[in-house]
């Protein structure tokens, strides 16, 4: 732990502090505080992290879904939990990995999903200690584009609506660049539905459209 005084004085001073800036330091931890005659900054290493990764990802193979991560070192690790979900919130455990415990060196992890959702589905894994303290890694995504339905959306670019043609009853989530929530609605199927999106400014929006057999997300243009 260090401590540095970078403000000292005697006498009277009047005033307030608007904010303070810390440096961005990796595996350092910054605190302030305010004395009768001095503001103190103390510096402490960070407590490190169980598990170290460096690397998670998920690719598609012969029809399934192969995910590997990497760690560099390991503290208390008791294994992965991997999950898998359909819209990015709702998750369900598909296996367990057993991790190295206590480790310095790189491990490398493998977990096959034998029978990946249809279109686009998310990975993540939870990382469980041997105290049963637990954290969640962040997710990735993949697209089973082998059990993709054909999903017509036209014209794009738009420069005021557009149509949706599916042969099959569906959901549809409007989002904006920014993941913001537009719209969400069913969609009745088979029909040609015209969205129209002249309210909304010139960018590019998502479709997230869920049906019984798919999970896909289109990118769309309005000029």
């Amino acid at each position: 732990v260090q401590t540095f005084t970078f403000l000292n004085y005697t006498g009277t001073r009047t005033g307030t502090f608007t904010n303070v800036n810390f440096p961005i330091v990796p595996g350092v931890l910054f605190t302030v505080s305010y004395f009768a005659n001095s503001v103190v900054l103390k510096a402490e290493a960070a407590s490190p992290l169980p598990v170290e990764m460096v690397d998670f990802k998920a690719v598609m193979s012969q029809g399934q879904a192969k995910i590997n991560w990497i760690t560099a070192s390991e503290r208390n690790n008791d294994g992965f939990e991997v999950q898998r979900s359909k819209d990015g919130e709702t998750w369900e455990p598909l296996g367990f990995v057993a991790g190295k415990g206590n480790s310095t060196a790189e491990s490398r992890y493998h977990f096959m999903d034998e029978a990946p959702l249809p279109g686009i589905s998310y990975y993540r894994l939870l990382q469980l200690d041997l105290d049963g303290q637990h954290s969640f890694s962040d997710m990735v995504s993949i697209e089973n584009s082998g059990a993709k339905e054909p999903i017509l959306v036209y014209p794009n670019p738009f420069s005021h609506e557009f149509y949706l043609d599916h042969d099959k009853p569906a959901q549809v989530t409007i989002f904006d660049g920014r993941g913001q929530l537009l719209a969400s609605f069913d969609f009745d199927a088979p029909t040609q539905m015209p969205l129209n999106m002249e309210q909304y400014v010139s960018g590019t929006y998502f479709l997230m459209i869920r049906s019984e057999n798919t999970n896909q997300t289109i990118q769309v243009v309005k000029l």
